[in-house]
């Protein structure tokens, strides 16, 4: 997804690669086409322009980079076999926190327009 060309120090950002992603599955894509990140890849621009362009999203996220959302599950989840969600009505996305033992919590955000 993303691309350097060290000779010029350049640097395509991670937002920019998935506006052209937008454009495939607008062009091409099937209106059930999920695109799925790692939490790596996905950022806040990320997710603002898949929600503008009402793109449906699976993504992993981290604590640092979506701190408000973790911290309405981080909490919750104590011990193996714990799992908690919260909804966000209005961009129709939710956040799924659960258990892992190794190393850490993970966490989910997925957006759906359906």
């Amino acid at each position: 997804m993303q691309s350097t060309n060290k000779k010029f120090q350049e640097t395509t950002p991670v937002h920019t690669a998935v506006s052209a992603w937008v454009d495939i599955i607008k062009a091409k894509g099937h209106p059930n086409t999920i695109l799925v990140f790692d939490s790596y890849y996905f950022s806040f621009k990320s997710r603002q322009l898949l929600l503008e362009k009402g793109i449906k999203v699976c993504a992993a996220v981290t604590s640092s980079k979506f701190k408000e959302a973790v911290s309405l599950v981080d909490k919750r989840i104590i011990q193996p076999g714990d799992i908690e969600a919260v909804y966000n009505e209005a961009h129709r996305e939710f956040v799924l926190g659960y258990f892992n033992p190794d190393p850490q919590v993970f966490f989910l955000l997925l957006h759906s327009t359906i």
